[in-house]
């Protein structure tokens, strides 16, 4: 489970290359939490998400979904080829503050 996160502190102390900020955090985390699976791909597409969870609607599509970004961004400096079913519990709220 990658449980929610509720920030103490938050400062943002830079600005990288690809646009994304470097941020100094404090946190405290929660009971709660998303459920995240992979298994190698089944339908022949190279990474696929799937979303469930009483938030599954929220979850943004793409490049956008930060879960999709990140597994793009590994399998690409791996050098991978292989596909993988993500799929993701969705039970925090998205813009809840407990990213």
């Amino acid at each position: 489970m990658a449980r929610a996160k509720v920030n103490l502190c938050l400062h943002v102390v830079g600005r990288r290359r690809d646009g994304l900020h470097d941020l100094d955090s404090l946190v405290a985390f929660a009971g709660l939490g998303e459920r995240i699976s992979l298994q190698p791909s089944t339908s022949g597409i190279s990474l696929r998400l799937e979303t469930s969870g009483p938030f599954a609607d929220s979850v943004p599509k793409g490049e956008a979904n930060l879960a999709m970004l990140a597994a793009t961004r590994l399998a690409d400096w791996a050098g991978m080829k292989a596909g993988a079913d993500i799929r993701l519990e969705k039970r925090v709220p998205v813009g809840a503050g407990l990213g």
